[in-house]
C-alpha cells in the first residue's frame, strides 16, 4: 500500500507595495534613529480630594 501523499501548500501570494513604500519606511527609520531616547519618569501623584464639610454634605433636593 501507498503512503497518501501530502498536498502541496499553495505559492505564497506575492507582495506589491504602495508607491513610495520604501522613501516612508527610510524617512521613519532615519527619524526613529535620530530621535533621542525619552526617559522614564515617574508618574505624577494624584492630588487628594478634600472630604466634604460636615454642614454641606447633601445639599439639593428637599423630600416634601
Amino acid at each position: 500500500m501507498r503512503k497518501p501523499t501530502k498536498p502541496q501548500a499553495p505559492a505564497p501570494d506575492t507582495l506589491v507595495d504602495e508607491p513610495g513604500m520604501a522613501e516612508r519606511f527610510q524617512r521613519a527609520l532615519r527619524k526613529a534613529l535620530n530621535t533621542p531616547p525619552k526617559h522614564r519618569t515617574s508618574p505624577t501623584p494624584k492630588a487628594k480630594e478634600r472630604p466634604t464639610s460636615k454642614e454641606r454634605v447633601h445639599k439639593g433636593k428637599t423630600r416634601d
